[in-house]
């Protein structure tokens, strides 16, 4: 098994857990993704999570799609107002453009067969393509970031 299909066997298998442990698809994607890619989350991040749920309850933005936001808000954040957000507004458009090649939206609405992760095909794509997302804007702007 490559490290990419590790990473989502990792996922998928975190956030079966979480399901069984009653956490709905939002702070369950969250956490999973969190533990992931190694990243320690304040447990108001992990409050966070529960608004994701289901597009925000309204099928808004899929909860794969907030968490993965979150991960790159804490990768490539800023505390500095005048530190250019251009790397950022880069990461969100991989993802976009990733999650609408790959499963045809980011939003909750229009990838309705998933229905709280349910459906296990679903769970694997949404699983696939965040970690394809994500293992690029790692590889190609957050470390590039790091080393500017």
């Amino acid at each position: 098994m490559n490290e990419k299909s590790e990473k989502i066997y990792y996922l998928n298998h975190n956030i079966r857990e979480y399901k069984k442990e009653g956490y709905p698809c939002g702070p369950a994607s969250l956490k999973a993704l969190a533990e992931t890619y190694g990243v320690s989350l304040c447990l108001e991040l992990e409050y966070q999570g529960l608004i994701f749920t289901n597009g925000g309850y309204v099928k808004d933005r899929c909860a794969f799609f907030q968490s993965a936001a979150v991960i790159i808000g804490l990768w490539l954040g800023r505390t500095d107002p005048s530190v250019k957000r251009d790397a950022y507004r880069q990461a969100m458009g991989i993802l976009s453009e990733t999650f609408s090649k790959n499963v045809g939206s980011y939003l909750c609405q229009n990838i309705s067969e998933c229905s709280d992760f349910q459906n296990e095909e679903c769970l694997e794509s949404l699983s696939q393509t965040v970690i394809e997302s994500l293992d690029y804007i790692l590889e190609n702007i957050v470390r590039r970031q790091s080393t500017n």
